[in-house]
């Protein structure tokens, strides 16, 4: 199985393997937020506007 992803991350181009990593990067940052916002001792989302609600 690794061989088999060897053999095609070195057959791609440049371009592609950029996208590839890109893709790769992307799903990293994306389990990240996740992990984040399901996470209750981390507020993401904080309002920074003032309220004016009184």
């Amino acid at each position: 199985m690794t061989e088999l992803i060897n053999r095609l991350i070195h057959n791609l181009g440049p371009i592609n393997s950029l996208l590839l990593l890109m893709l790769v990067l992307g799903i990293v940052f994306m389990g990240l937020v996740i992990l984040l916002d399901s996470n209750p001792n981390v507020a993401l989302k904080r309002d920074w506007r003032k309220n004016t609600k009184e």
